[in-house]
């Protein structure tokens, strides 16, 4: 069986037809009340669900019965938290830390180790770089897997890099003492 609204097109359980249609949840509680679709089986009625608070103003996403997004009131996003630390906020457990406000952009964060993989192909290189309105390179730091060099730039160019024997060169690319620039080998001469 087929339920139609504003005509009889669609060939889901639930249709509804028109140039700009809608579908409203309306509360009458806007201080506590919330609305939500939810996905349920023989098991679990809400299993799944989308939700929005109004307490907070807050959209909460939940899969397996549990939270597992949030989309609070000013616009940040938390995932695996419900804490409002940076505009996006990812958390495996709660470490009681919380970001500098000159870096909350993004939180890593877990009350054990925390981390950030940037994956890459063994040819290519997996970058971080620091943008003004000027560049968008203005700081670099590189891992180029082909090299197995890590890298360091500044002012848009590398200035600086460990190379795969852990030798560290700086103004060059390349270790020996007739390119211009310095070094410290993995022996500790300079």
């Amino acid at each position: 069986d087929r339920v139609h609204v504003n005509g009889s097109t669609g060939t889901r359980e639930f249709n509804v037809s028109g140039d700009n249609t809608r579908l409203l949840l309306y509360s009458t509680n806007n201080s506590t009340g919330a609305g939500q679709l939810q996905f349920g089986d023989a098991d679990d009625e809400q299993i799944g669900r989308i939700m929005y608070e109004h307490d907070g103003n807050k959209m909460t996403f939940h899969t397996a019965a549990t939270e597992r997004m949030r989309i609070h009131g000013g616009g940040n996003i938390s995932i695996g938290t419900t804490s409002d630390d940076g505009k996006v906020t990812i958390a495996t457990s709660d470490s009681t830390a919380g970001p500098n406000s000159d870096a909350d952009e993004l939180f890593l964060e877990s009350n054990g180790n925390a981390g950030l993989t940037i994956g890459s192909s063994t040819s290519t290189s997996g970058n971080i770089h620091f943008a003004d309105n000027g560049a968008a390179n203005r700081g670099i730091l590189t891992y180029d897997h082909g090299a197995d060099e890590m890298k360091f730039g500044t002012d848009g160019s590398i200035k600086g890099r460990f190379d795969s024997s852990g030798h560290f060169l700086v103004g060059k690319s390349s270790q020996g003492s007739g390119t211009a620039g310095g070094e410290i080998l993995s022996s500790g001469l300079v």
